[in-house]
């Protein structure tokens, strides 16, 4: 139904999965006990409504955005922010490369993207914001983001309660990307 409605919305042109699938990360529910993703209920739980809802205001805020990140490059976009704004979220999400798997294992600690995003959020005091991540040796802990997330070809920065002002957006890569670009 979400994809019925970008169609309805844009033309007939569909999302990218990596799109569908950011967007229901980006409103899902949380479900766990912490803040962000974890081993037990993942990103969330879906809120159709809410992904509808960004989709219908894409039109007028311009919040859906299908970019492609070359080699060398730096993704960069400026957002307000007003007074008694609960919540500064972004997120980003792309369709890796395959890469070459390892043997069968639970949880394997390889890390294994292709091509590495990376998104960090940066008020105008100059601190960073960083994506969420879990720590694998740690199923129980609460996700982080006081890095870089290296792992997860989803990121999600979520800024709780923030000053009101401009907030850059950035979104590099490391290392080489193949191919020479990444759509995300």
């Amino acid at each position: 139904l979400l994809q019925q409605h970008y169609q309805n919305i844009n033309g007939g042109s569909p999302m990218k999965s990596a799109t569908l699938k950011g967007l229901v990360i980006h409103t899902a529910d949380e479900a766990g006990p912490d803040p962000g993703p974890d081993y037990m209920f993942g990103w969330g739980l879906v809120n159709a409504e809410r992904a509808a809802n960004i989709i219908t205001n894409d039109q007028g805020q311009n919040v859906i955005d299908e970019l492609l990140l070359s080699e060398g490059d730096t993704y960069t976009r400026e957002v307000y922010v007003p007074e008694g704004v609960n919540e500064l979220r972004i997120t980003i999400c792309w369709t890796d490369p395959a890469g070459i798997p390892v043997s069968p294992q639970l949880d394997p600690l390889d890390p294994m993207l292709i091509n590495d995003l990376d998104l960090t959020i940066t008020d105008e005091n100059s601190t960073s914001y960083y994506p969420y991540k879990l720590n694998p040796l740690e199923p129980s802990a609460a996700a982080t983001n006081d890095e870089k997330n290296a792992v997860d070809n989803v990121e999600l920065v979520s800024i709780f309660n923030p000053v009101e002002g401009t907030y850059t957006i950035s979104v590099e890569h490391d290392g080489a990307l193949q191919n020479d670009e990444q759509a995300f």
